[in-house]
């Protein structure tokens, strides 16, 4: 009777030289920002190598209790224990591009504008009139903290700017490292 053990041991070497080759997993930053139920949340993604049929996504989620001026990690994304709507894609939905509005949830006539490669706009009369508030080359989501007012939006890579209620802007880090 012939010996398996060499087949499996050269589909084993084979196997692994295909992973070391493999390039690094990539962090595309954050991708998106959840709705604060109970905690607001960015969201980053990481991008595995394509070698088995195109490219994998992990989700890291990092937890605000400030408004999103300091960030804490939070772990890794659970398909199990997400609350959202899609529990393969916790950024269904919550990603834009072009052109878009947000209106304050606080009894406000407040509404953003959010012009790509443009900036961030304000009204503060229910979208009559806008006024530049930010320069931003893109804005990929945005959430108003109830707990603080705090605008916050993900701005590419691994930092959200932040629009506290008295009109000042500060960038955040997210998360260190990555693009």
């Amino acid at each position: 009777m012939p010996c398996r053990a060499p087949t499996l041991a050269v589909l084993a070497l084979a196997c692994g030289a295909i992973l070391a080759d493999s390039p690094a997993p990539r962090n595309r930053g954050v991708v998106c920002l959840s709705e604060p139920a109970p905690t607001l949340v960015a969201i980053t993604q990481w991008q595995y190598g394509e070698d088995f049929g195109g490219p994998s996504y992990r989700y890291n989620l990092y937890a605000t209790h400030d408004g999103g001026l300091t960030w804490s990690d939070a772990g890794a994304f659970d398909p199990a224990t997400w609350s959202g709507p899609d529990k393969k894609d916790p950024c269904a939905g919550r990603t834009h591009a072009g052109t878009w509005t947000l209106s304050n949830p606080q009894p406000s006539a407040e509404r953003y504008l959010f012009l790509s490669g443009d900036g961030i706009f304000i009204s503060d009369d229910g979208g009559q009139t806008y006024r530049r508030e930010a320069t931003a080359e893109r804005v990929i989501d945005a959430v108003q903290d109830p707990a603080t007012g705090n605008l916050i939006a993900a701005i590419g890579g691994n930092q959200v700017l932040v629009r506290t209620p008295d009109g000042k802007w500060q960038t955040a880090l997210v998360v260190a490292g990555g693009n």
